[in-house]
C-alpha cells in the first residue's frame, strides 16, 4: 500500500461514488509508482461492488485519464493498473 498514491487519489481524482472506491482500492494495492495487479474480483470485493460495476468503473477511470489498464501484463496474466494521478504528486 502506498500512502502517497492514496493521498493523490483523495486530493486529485475527479471520480465519484463507486468509481472513486475502485480508484482507492487500486491505490491500496499500488506500489510507489502507482502500479498494481489485483484481479477484478479482488477489486470488486474491496470496493464493495459487483464485478460488472467494477469493470464499468475501470472504464470510466480510463475515460477520465486517471488510469491505464494493460491487459494480462501483470503476474500470472492478470491486468496491470497504473494510476496516472501519481504524476500530479511529483
Amino acid at each position: 500500500m502506498s500512502i502517497k498514491i492514496m493521498t493523490a487519489v483523495w486530493q486529485h481524482s475527479q471520480a465519484k461514488s463507486g468509481d472513486l472506491l475502485v480508484a482507492l482500492a487500486i491505490a491500496d494495492f499500488s506500489n510507489e509508482q502507482g502500479l498494481a495487479f489485483p484481479a477484478i474480483p479482488t477489486l470488486a470485493k474491496k470496493a464493495r461492488l459487483s464485478t460488472r460495476q467494477t469493470k464499468r468503473s475501470l472504464t470510466r477511470l480510463q475515460q477520465l485519464g486517471e488510469l491505464t489498464v494493460l491487459k494480462k501484463q501483470g503476474p500470472h496474466g492478470v491486468n496491470q493498473y497504473k494510476l496516472l494521478l501519481v504524476t500530479i504528486c511529483h
